[in-house]
């Protein structure tokens, strides 16, 4: 699988976020290094000359890094998903291409053979990911769906979150570059939300994964209700789990606990 497969991590040049790029790169980074797999740091600097530069263990894109006060706020799409989707088809030979952010855990000895049976089981697996808005599915209890509108009439548009990661195919890659138009996302914030209404917008379903969780024990935004909780891929709460938002400065632990098994 590691010649169809690249891992891009979500980052900036902000404290604390290279601690945080870091702290992927020496645990479930370096393992999938190990295992063959390409790892890159996902960065910004407008003063490329060209439109991405592969230096090593980092992607750069011709955007920007990181500014609150952008111009329009969908700058942070391009370096986090457009120009590195531009190398991923112009660059390499790559099926896929999961994109990440700089404080979720992929547990690749799960991960790996999950994505595997997944491609063989579904039909369509152009973007695999943990949707949104929340559908008050039990976050223990996880099921994989695809969705192609919002899975409550009324609800808000779907949300491709990429804080856990999302897996993007060539076919996804590439309508997400023949169809982004700035002046369409000048008020979108989220990298997630400009990705999802791409993909439906031209026919691409999300196909839901409740083994990758967007939130975690130390940072939830869900209410939790009928007892239920945020699960841990670093005990045996998250033993169903193959990745993992909000768990910087937790990943060393959860390497420790996931060697054990």
């Amino acid at each position: 699988m590691n010649d169809k497969l690249v891992f891009g991590i979500r980052s900036c040049q902000v404290p604390p976020y290279p601690e945080r790029a870091k702290e992927c790169l020496d645990t479930w980074g370096k393992h999938a290094k190990d295992l063959g797999y390409t790892v890159k740091v996902l960065l910004g600097n407008r003063n490329l000359y060209n439109e991405y530069l592969d230096t090593q263990d980092i992607l750069w894109s011709r955007a920007i890094d990181w500014d609150s006060k952008s111009r329009y706020k969908c700058e942070l799409f391009e370096k986090n998903v457009f120009y590195p989707c531009k190398w991923f088809l112009n660059e390499t030979d790559y099926e896929y291409f999961f994109i990440t952010d700089d404080d979720s855990f992929i547990d690749i000895d799960k991960f790996i053979p999950h994505l595997k049976k997944l491609i063989e089981d579904y039909k369509e697996v152009d973007y695999m990911g943990c949707c949104g808005p929340w559908q008050g599915w039990n976050a223990n209890i996880p099921h994989i769906e695809y969705i192609s509108k919002p899975y409550i009439e009324g609800s808000p548009s779907i949300y491709a979150h990429g804080g856990p990661g999302f897996l993007l195919s060539r076919k996804a890659a590439k309508i997400i570059i023949d169809n982004f138009v700035v002046s369409d996302y000048e008020t979108t914030y989220w990298c997630d939300g400009v990705t999802a209404e791409i993909l439906l917008n031209n026919q691409i379903p999300l196909l839901h994964n409740g083994y990758i969780f967007s939130e975690s024990p130390f940072l939830s935004t869900i209410v939790y209700t009928n007892g239920t909780f945020p699960p841990y891929i670093g005990d045996a709460t998250g033993e169903h789990l193959i990745a993992q938002h909000c768990v910087s400065g937790k990943m060393e632990e959860i390497n420790k606990y996931i060697k054990k098994r």
